[in-house]
């Protein structure tokens, strides 16, 4: 036992003296002024302690950052996808004018889900009138959200729900709401078991939800290989999943009629990871 203090005392002491000081007592003994004027002290303990403190005082800047680039950032490459798109999201989303207003004043009632800067209104039918509610829980898009459907006099909104929380959706009665539509936010959601269940829990008989998602590839590619080495830094970045099986997800939630078409958006070639898709519309 003996031996052991003494072996133990001796590594400690061997090592306290690397960093300029030592264990025991006497002349021997540990000196913290030393210590603290010590490199070590100044470029390792240092940051160590002070990092977490720096990182937690500036959490809501960086919230602040984060939520702006990420508008920014979805913006831009919503508006890029939109534009290579177009023809296949106006036939898509075309679809609304099949399903029978059910508003008083003859107005499709309509809830998108992700609403951010109200991109999708281009390629609603510009025939009908649109009584419209966004489920949107990011507030830094509101204001390029107001502007995108101040030009649209066919399209009223409603009201606004953040969506965070499926507490939120009872904001909507059963059978309330004619259409539902997303684009590109199955994916970003922690249970989307759970918000289709709300969705098709509000959509009236014959109501349709209709989607539009990035999807993984097929399992045997290659391409598929590359989605899952990235889906981790995607996630981070992103904030969604990038090897989505959407088609699995949605044909486990019990709508009476689904409509799939499997889709390779028109995209940048730097997007290629990116371009499978999944479109069409589940009916109640």
């Amino acid at each position: 036992m003996a031996r052991l203090t003494t072996t133990v005392h001796d590594s400690l002491s061997g090592l306290a003296k690397t960093i300029g000081c030592s264990f025991g007592g006497g002349e021997e003994s540990f000196c913290w002024r030393e210590f603290a004027a010590s490199r070590t002290f100044r470029y390792v303990v240092v940051p160590l302690v002070a990092a977490p403190v720096v990182y937690a005082i500036t959490a809501p800047i960086r919230r602040r950052i984060s939520r702006r680039f990420y508008t920014y950032l979805m913006e831009e490459m919503s508006e890029v996808e939109a534009e290579l798109n177009k023809d296949h999201l106006t036939e898509l989303y075309g679809v609304m004018a099949t399903v029978p207003p059910g508003g008083e004043d003859g107005a499709l009632r309509v809830v998108e889900l992700g609403a951010g800067t109200g991109i999708i209104f281009r390629f609603f039918p510009v025939q009908l009138r649109y009584s419209y509610y966004s489920v949107e829980p990011n507030v830094g898009s509101r204001e390029m959200f107001d502007e995108s459907v101040a030009r649209y006099p066919n399209v009223t909104v409603a009201g606004h729900v953040d969506g965070g929380r499926l507490d939120d959706w009872k904001y909507f009665a059963d059978g309330s709401v004619d259409v539902v539509v997303e684009k590109h936010v199955l994916c970003s959601v922690e249970e989307p078991q759970e918000i289709l269940r709300e969705i098709k829990r509000i959509l009236k008989p014959g109501g349709k939800f209709i989607f539009f998602e990035h999807v993984m590839a097929e399992r045997s590619s290659l391409l598929h290989r590359l989605q899952q080495i990235c889906e981790p830094l995607w996630r981070y970045i992103l904030e969604c999943k990038l090897a989505f099986d959407a088609k699995d997800v949605i044909n486990k939630a019990g709508f009476s009629r689904v409509d799939f078409h499997d889709y390779a958006a028109v995209l940048p070639n730097m997007w290629f990871i990116y371009r499978p898709h999944l479109s069409g519309y589940a009916e109640k």
